[in-house]
Formats: C-alpha cells, structure tokens, sequence
C-alpha cells in the first residue's frame, strides 16, 4: 500500500472510535455536573438561611430599640410630673383652718414679720433686696414687684420686672422674692435675678386667708342679732344645730305672738 494509505488508516480508526468515548464521558460530565448543581443549590439555600436569620436578628434589635425609645419618654415626662406635683404640695397652703381668733392672727403675724426681717437682712448683706410680686401683664409681656425699701435709693416702690427675668425666675404673682435692681437704658431701675422665698410666701398667703376667714366670719356675726330678733335659726357650715351663736341657745318665739313682718303684736 502506499505510505500516505498506511498513514490514513490509523487515523480513521482513531476517529472511528472518538464517538464511542465521548458517548461514554458524557454520563460522567452529566452526573458531575448534577453534583455540582446540588452543591450549588444547598449553598444558595444555606446563604438564603443565614440572610433570614440575619433578618431576624436585625428585627429583633429594631424592636428593642424601639420599646426602649417608648419607654425613655415616659421615665422623662413622668419624672417632671412627679417633682412638679411635690413642688406644688409643698409651695400650697392647703391645711384646713381649724381656728381663726384674733389670737391665731396675731401669732401667725408675728412669725411671718420675724421671717421677713430675717430674710431682709440676709438680702441686704448680699446687695439685693426683699419684695412681692405685685402684677404682672401676660398681654404686655412684663409686672412690677413691690418693695418699700426701694423708694428711698430709687424713689420707687413698684420695680419693673421684664417677661424674660418673669419666666426665667419661675416666679408668680403674689410670690415674696428676693432681687437685684440696675438700670435699662433710659436709667430707670429695672428688677433682676429674682427669687422665691417658699417659707416667707407660705406664711403670706396663710396669714391673707385667716384675715379673709376673718371678714367672714365677722359678717355673719353682725347679722345673727337680727336673725335671733326674728326667731330664725340660720345655717352656719361647721356648727352645730342647738349650740347657738356665741354662746347663746336661740329660743323658739312665743305662739301667742304673731309674728307680721313689721313688729310683734
């Protein structure tokens, strides 16, 4: 045969043979590439766990965070609340009135006229001065605070108090303060700095009620003559049916009097 005949030969037979392996490699590739594909899925389905408990995780904190951020409000505002209402327990006058003698007054008087030499004096050694705030006009946005001891270096007795100093110092009306006194601008005194004696206040506006209990009860009593004189009994809150007034036990009119409105027959 010739050379280039001999040659071809094993080539086909090479050739001939290829398909057979390749038919035989590809149940191989196929199932190595299903293998793959099975690593593949259960990674992806590992990730996808791992990224939901991630999720979860991430919603959890959310949620604490936002039960912490509600419960941070309320510890804020109720603890005002709480230190509001015991500052006004204690700056209120609400003991009941038990008595209300001219004796009670004057020792109740005395006390508040000690305390407020006291705190004068501590004022003065400190350059300011001792006052009550008099008014104050929300509309205008400024009050006045009166003081005696101002008349004789500022020749007034009513000190303008500005609305910042107002609401700065948490003073009110009625209130018995301690201030400083400069200049504004067009060198008229002007009150600075105030600030609230609770005590001296409390006893103010307790000695202001007893003499208001006082006039009350001043004008009943010159209106229980004419009730007596007409056999009328009237109502008093507090005391007792029968006991009388000021020691007296009414008595019922006599009923072969009759009684016509202008005079007794």
């Amino acid at each position: 045969l010739p050379i280039s005949q001999m040659m071809a030969s094993p080539m086909a037979m090479v050739m001939g043979s290829m398909p057979g392996c390749i038919a035989m490699m590809n149940p191989m590739a196929a199932a190595m590439q299903q293998a793959q594909a099975a690593q593949m899925q259960q990674m992806m389905a590992m990730q996808q766990m791992a990224a939901m408990q991630q999720m979860q995780q991430m919603q959890m904190m959310q949620v604490a965070s936002m039960s912490m951020a509600a419960m941070m409000p309320m510890q804020a505002t109720v603890a005002p609340a709480q230190v509001f209402s015991e500052a006004a327990k204690e700056d209120s006058d609400d003991e009941p009135i038990s008595s209300c003698t001219p004796a009670d007054i004057s020792v109740l008087d005395i006390e508040f006229k000690q305390l407020e030499k006291k705190e004068r004096a501590s004022a003065s050694e400190a350059g300011c001065f001792l006052g009550q705030v008099a008014r104050y006009m929300d509309d205008d946005g400024f009050g006045f605070i009166s003081c005696l001891e101002c008349k004789e270096k500022w020749d007034k007795t009513d000190i303008f108090l500005s609305g910042r100093n107002y609401a700065a110092s948490g003073v009110a009306v009625g209130d018995m303060v301690t201030f400083g006194v400069e200049k504004d601008g067009k060198h008229l005194p002007r009150a600075t700095d105030p600030k609230k004696l609770k005590e001296l206040t409390r006893l103010k506006k307790r000695l202001a009620k007893l003499r208001d209990v006082a006039k009350v009860l001043e004008a009943r009593a010159v209106k229980r003559p004419a009730a007596a004189m007409h056999g009328l009994v009237p109502v008093v809150p507090g005391l007792v049916p029968g006991s009388g007034f000021a020691g007296v036990t009414p008595t019922a009119p006599d009923p072969k009097r009759i009684n016509l409105g202008i005079g007794m027959v």
